[in-house]
C-alpha cells in the first residue's frame, strides 16, 4: 500500500503537470475508476483470468467492480468518451473527459 501511494504521489503529479486527462492499465483484474487532480485513472482489466477483489477502495475511487467487461473509447476533437461495458453489453459506467488547454 504504502509503495502504491509512493508511485502516485510521483506519478499523478506528472500527470497533472502535463495536463494528462486519463490513464488506463492493466494487470489488476477487476474495474476500477478513480479520480485525483483532474486526471481519471482506469484500471481495465476484468479479462482473461480469473478476477479478484481490490486490496482496498481509495479516497479517489469513483468505481470499483469484480467484473469481465471491456472498454468502448471515443476520442473526439473537444471530448473523450470511455464506456466500461460488461460481458453481457451493459454499460458499468461512462466517462466524459474534455480536452484540457
Amino acid at each position: 500500500m504504502e509503495d502504491a501511494e509512493l508511485r502516485r504521489e510521483f506519478l499523478g503529479d506528472i500527470f497533472e503537470r502535463y495536463g494528462v486527462t486519463a490513464v488506463l492499465n492493466g494487470h489488476d483484474h477487476y474495474y476500477h475508476h478513480a479520480e485525483h487532480g483532474g486526471t481519471h485513472y482506469i484500471v481495465t482489466a476484468g479479462g482473461g483470468a480469473p478476477l479478484y477483489e481490490t486490496d482496498a477502495i481509495q479516497p479517489e475511487t469513483v468505481k470499483y467492480q469484480k467484473i469481465e467487461h471491456f472498454m468502448r473509447i471515443d476520442v473526439g476533437l473537444r471530448e473523450t468518451s470511455m464506456k466500461a461495458i460488461d460481458i453481457n453489453g451493459q454499460l458499468i459506467e461512462e466517462i466524459v473527459v474534455n480536452r484540457r488547454n
